[in-house]
Parts: structure tokens; sequence; C-alpha cells
């Protein structure tokens, strides 16, 4: 599945400019992304991995506060769970650019939010995962933050945690322009509550808040 990923990555960003963003105005419409991408990424999967997951559908967001950013979300179909990818893109000039991938950890959905841009134009994004099982309510629920670098393949993680988590409640992501949240239901086997961990930003750094 990596293979497939890292492959689709580098046919998407290939075509980006040739095809879905090569206009001099106008970003395209979510319709024209959703199905550009769709057959972008559907070629990339069949090149690197013909037997791999299929490409169950391409989710567009765009955001008020970051106008010259797409996400497109994309999931593949996997036994018993799904797989998405997170594909930022943002405008230089006039073109879009590959500025950050964000992968599950492992393969499942992705809950996600992005803070407000600092002055410099610069923002983080709080990431949640759970791995998948066809069997067990109980997973692992990943907590990330994670900011943009150059290497778009490994965005610098600011956070990395594991809690344990149901898969059956929701999982809740916030981020204001300080801080990033996850509400969970969690604890232990036959003894859950509802989790709340909240990490504040002083610097560079993110330190886990107190209950």
């Amino acid at each position: 599945m990596e293979q497939l990923k890292d492959v689709g990555g580098e046919i998407i960003q290939a075509n980006l400019e040739q095809s879905l963003f090569a206009r001099d105005s106008a970003s395209p419409t979510d319709l024209e992304l959703t199905q550009g991408l769709t057959r972008l990424f559907a070629g990339a999967g069949a090149a690197a991995e013909p037997n791999a997951g299929a490409v169950d559908g391409v989710l567009i967001r765009r955001f008020a506060e970051h106008p010259d950013l797409i996400v497109a979300a994309l999931t593949l179909g996997l036994p018993c769970e799904a797989d998405d990818t997170l594909y930022f893109f943002r405008r230089v000039d006039r073109a879009f650019r590959r500025i950050m991938v964000v992968r599950a950890i492992p393969q499942s959905h992705v809950h996600y939010a992005i803070s407000p841009a600092d002055t410099d134009g610069t923002f983080f994004v709080a990431v949640a995962s759970m791995n998948a099982s066809c069997s067990s309510s109980w997973r692992t629920l990943k907590l990330r933050v994670l900011k943009p670098r150059a290497d778009s393949e490994r965005p610098t993680a600011a956070i990395a945690e594991d809690a344990p988590a149901r898969l059956d409640a929701p999982v809740t992501v916030t981020a204001t322009r300080d801080a990033a949240a996850f509400e969970f239901l969690g604890g232990a086997m036959g003894a859950t509550s509802a989790q709340v961990r909240r990490f504040s930003r002083q610097g560079e750094r993110f330190v886990q808040d107190a209950p």
C-alpha cells in the first residue's frame, strides 16, 4: 500500500499543473477536482499495485481561513476498513503545489483539523487515526500534530502519542491557533469513559495540558 501511495503522489504532482490546475485565474471546481483526482489516483494505483484496494472516493475540502489551500482526501477500500490519505495543496503564484501528505498510521480513516494560520502563513494539522481490525471494537488511536516542511512526504511531528479507544464511538478533533484537542471514548476494556487530550503550543513545541 505504501508503494501505491508514494507512486500516486508523484503521478498527481506531475500532472496537476498540466490538468486540474492549468489555469491562470480561478481554481478548479470541487467536481472537476473530484473527477480528475479520482482518475489520477486510480491510474497511479493500477500502475503501482494492480491488486491494491480500489479508490472508494475523493473528498475535496476548502477552508475560508485558508483561501489558498485545498485538501484532497483519498479513500481506498480495504477488508474491514478503509485507508485514508490527505493531500494538501497550496497556491503558489498561479499554480497549486503539494505541500504536505498526511497518511493514516496504520491504515484507517483519518480525523483532522487545521489551525488558523499564523501571521507568516504557517499552520499545523491535528490528526487522529485508528488501526484496522475485523473483530475487536477496541483500537489504538494515534494522535498527531503535524506541520508542513520542505519534504511534503515527511511532515514535522510536534506530537505523536497513542491512546486506547472504542471504534464504535465518535472521534472529534479541533485546532485553534495555540492548541490541539482530541475527544474520544477510551480508557480500558470494561471501564470506558469520555477522554479529552489537549495540547497547548509553547513556541515550536506542544505540551499536554493537565487533565
